[in-house]
C-alpha cells in the first residue's frame, strides 16, 4: 500500500521562467503542478541516483521504481 501523502513542503519560490516550464510539462504529463512536482522530487530522491532493479539495471517505470523503494523501506 502506498505511504499517505500527509505532508507539506513550505512554499518554494521559483522564477517565473521555471514556473512556466514546469506548467508545460505537467500540462504534457496530464497531471497538475503539484502532482508533477511531487513526483519529480520523488524521482529525483529516490529514482535517479538510488535506485535500480535486483540485477543492476535501470528502471524508468514509475510504478516499478515505487514498488522497489517500497520494499527496500521495509
Amino acid at each position: 500500500m502506498p505511504e499517505k501523502r500527509t505532508s507539506t513542503i513550505p512554499a518554494l519560490r521559483v522564477e517565473p521562467s521555471l514556473e512556466m516550464s514546469l506548467m508545460r510539462s505537467a500540462a504534457a504529463d496530464g497531471r497538475s503542478l503539484a502532482d508533477y512536482c511531487r513526483r519529480v522530487l520523488w524521482q529525483h530522491e529516490f529514482g535517479h541516483a538510488r535506485i535500480v532493479a535486483e540485477d543492476g539495471s535501470p528502471v524508468s517505470d514509475f510504478g516499478a521504481l515505487q514498488s522497489i523503494a517500497e520494499e527496500r523501506a521495509r
